[in-house]
């Protein structure tokens, strides 16, 4: 198995062994990719330790989960800065809110663009929960929108798992941490036709706002369109959230991983929607073009990581500068 470029971190053997209850010479790569989770976690907590409780609860359940799907096989492309990174960008506010982590979120607070209800830290549909990503963990097949509420709040470990087969499925169709993939947690169809995620500050606020007094049934096109680009977010942080995916794997030392997402954002191809049966029923799939799709990650990207960060800004700029001078 080729082996991750970490930068060097000092930890006991003791941890290793109490933390995965694994032998001490690596038996098999889902093995190797859970005593590799635990190292992550140990580089994480002390910034996930800021987050306060409610984050914590939400880091530790989603390692848990990780953990229990990489001993088992599953989510080959998923780790835990991907899970991590969408808890902030999606639920960081529920932190605070220990009765309603968990629980349902309604549009009127999310100002989701089309009315939806959404569960937990990771705001999940309820109609994804049902329909397609809860059925193998045992959600009631007839169960009403509030019973499925209720069956995830009292699942909190299950959460974490249909969150990770839901990026998992994305990163299998469009390419690990690609700009499409990343895209398809939000909304891929009207980001591929150029009708959301359209403005020139791709940091605006991905989520179209209705006039005061009005819903998202009065959202126009030109409302819709000028909202931010959630992909490159999620990738680079934003205003309201400065630590994205890169901020993350610069804190586990994952060189390999970021330099893998600099060529995968590089190369990405520009992609056209066509309507097709897709898997978990998507109506439809973003297929390449032989086009670039020029959404390349520059050193000003990282620009909203904060001053008193700066050696993570600065290895993540230095990546950025080899990257380019080996193009």
């Amino acid at each position: 198995m080729k082996r991750k470029t970490f930068i060097p971190v000092i930890i006991s053997l003791c941890f290793l062994l109490a933390g995965t209850g694994c032998a001490l010479v690596p038996d098999g790569e889902q093995q190797e990719r859970a005593r590799t989770l635990q190292l992550k976690a140990m580089n994480m907590r002390p910034h996930v330790e800021q987050y306060g409780e409610g984050g914590v609860e939400v880091f530790e359940t989603a390692v848990e989960a990780l953990h229990e799907g990489y001993l088992e096989g599953e989510y080959s492309l998923v780790s835990i800065e991907d899970l991590w990174t969408h808890s902030l960008q999606e639920g960081r506010r529920l932190f605070d809110e220990p009765d309603r982590l968990w629980g349902a979120t309604g549009p009127e607070e999310t100002a989701d663009m089309i009315g939806q209800t959404t569960i937990g830290p990771w705001q999940m549909t309820v109609w994804n929960v049902q329909d397609h990503f809860g059925p193998r963990y045992g959600v009631p097949e007839d169960a009403s929108p509030a019973e499925v509420v209720e069956w995830a709040e009292e699942r909190p470990d299950v959460q974490a798992r249909m969150i990770a087969d839901y990026i998992q499925n994305a990163y299998s169709i469009y390419g690990k941490r690609s700009p499409y993939a990343i895209q398809s947690y939000f909304w891929l169809e009207p980001f591929v036709k150029g009708e959301i995620g359209q403005s020139d500050e791709w940091w605006d606020s991905p989520v179209a706002r209705p006039p005061e007094g009005k819903t998202y049934e009065d959202l126009t096109p030109e409302m819709l369109a000028d909202t931010g680009f959630y992909a490159r977010q999620i990738v680079c942080g934003h205003p309201h959230q400065p630590r994205g995916l890169l901020f993350w794997l610069a804190v586990t030392g994952d060189i390999e991983a970021i330099d893998d997402l600099l060529e995968t954002w590089y190369t990405e191809p520009h992609r056209e929607w066509v309507e097709k049966d897709m898997p978990l029923g998507a109506t439809g799939k973003a297929v390449a073009t032989d086009k670039r799709a020029g959404m390349e990650i520059e050193k000003e990207d990282l620009q909203f990581i904060d001053e008193d960060e700066a050696l993570i800004r600065n290895l993540l700029e230095r990546r950025i500068e080899m990257f380019y001078q080996e193009r």
